[in-house]
């Protein structure tokens, strides 16, 4: 009778595949990680250049906003439209907001020339009609949208970036940013000329 000789792989084998089969693994979920968060922040922008580019349309020629407290303007905003259908939601309590990529509610707030600021800009007052985009995001993501969006060429009539109150100089660095952005969660304003 002929024996088999059959034989299973040894500890050391499966050992060795187990980790080149985790480094693989681990190498997929850090790119994935990071598509992701490009994907975001990308979404961010484009968002951010819709409702800068619809809040002009809405107002061209106008001096100011019909209110400028966030708790009226964002109402009148919803209703003409200026946020894409997919940020704005309907909370479990019925309140509707408008909510970033980045998971945090999306404030504007409007202003007339020569008036102050509602949002975190530290009574900014400017001598033309301006506004604010206003984002609550958490270190991460606020030190890489900053980076990425406040740039007066890609948003012409960008006036200034506040982070958490204090207004930074354009363009920001990577540091200013991080120095900015120092808190788990941080409110950004991204300020704005009405007209460009």
């Amino acid at each position: 009778m002929a024996t088999s000789s059959r034989r299973g792989f040894s500890l050391t084998e499966t050992a060795i595949v187990l980790g080149v089969a985790g480094l693989i693994l681990s190498g997929v979920w850090v790119m994935v990680g990071g598509m992701r968060s490009s994907a975001i922040q990308t979404k961010f922008s484009d968002l951010l250049a819709v409702v800068v580019e619809n809040i002009r349309g809405t107002y061209v020629g106008k001096a100011s906003f019909e209110s400028t407290s966030p708790t009226k303007m964002m109402p009148i905003l919803r209703r003409k439209h200026v946020f894409p259908g997919d940020v704005v939601r309907k909370e479990s309590d019925g309140t509707i907001k408008v909510v970033s990529p980045f998971g945090g509610e999306l404030v504007v707030c409007g202003w007339k020339a020569s008036g102050s600021t509602k949002c975190e800009t530290a009574g900014e007052t400017l001598d033309v009609p301006f506004f604010a985009v206003e984002i609550a995001v958490d270190k991460k993501d606020c030190i890489n949208a900053v980076v990425r969006n406040a740039n007066s060429s890609l948003f012409p009539g960008l006036l200034g970036v506040y982070i958490n109150g204090t207004k930074r100089e354009l363009p920001i660095s990577f540091s200013a940013a991080q120095t900015g952005c120092s808190k788990a969660s941080n409110i950004v304003d991204f300020v704005f000329r009405l007209l460009p």
